[in-house]
């Protein structure tokens, strides 16, 4: 006769393997249908480069940035980018603290308080 223990055991494991054989199921299953899809594109945004900005109006005179010198960097290629675009325009960048860029922009220093 087989004992109690031995037959609950053999139960456990026969579980186990039905658990492990549906779970590789379902990740073939997965599998399978990602191969029914269309590759990704190397890139979704390779074509955004060849996107070229066109303003509806030429902008002329000075625009003034102050603020943060945490995004001073970001704010320089901003302005380098808005002057090519805008040859006639000028963009300077004052770059001192959070605080002083809101206090110019409330007193009329400044057009852009970087924050």
């Amino acid at each position: 006769m087989i004992s109690p223990v031995c037959i609950q055991a053999t139960r456990r494991a026969a579980f186990d393997l039905a658990r492990a054989m549906a779970a590789s199921c379902l990740l073939l299953v997965a599998a399978m249908a990602d191969e029914d899809r269309d590759p990704p594109a190397e890139n979704p945004l390779a074509e955004l480069a060849t996107l070229e900005y066109r303003p509806a109006a030429p902008v002329e005179g000075s625009l003034k940035l102050s603020g943060s010198s945490t995004l001073e960097q970001a704010a320089a290629f901003w302005a380098e980018g808005f002057m090519r675009v805008h040859p006639s325009a000028t963009v300077t960048l004052d770059r001192t603290s959070t605080d002083s860029g809101w206090r110019d922009l409330a007193e009329g220093k400044a057009d852009v308080a970087l924050l």
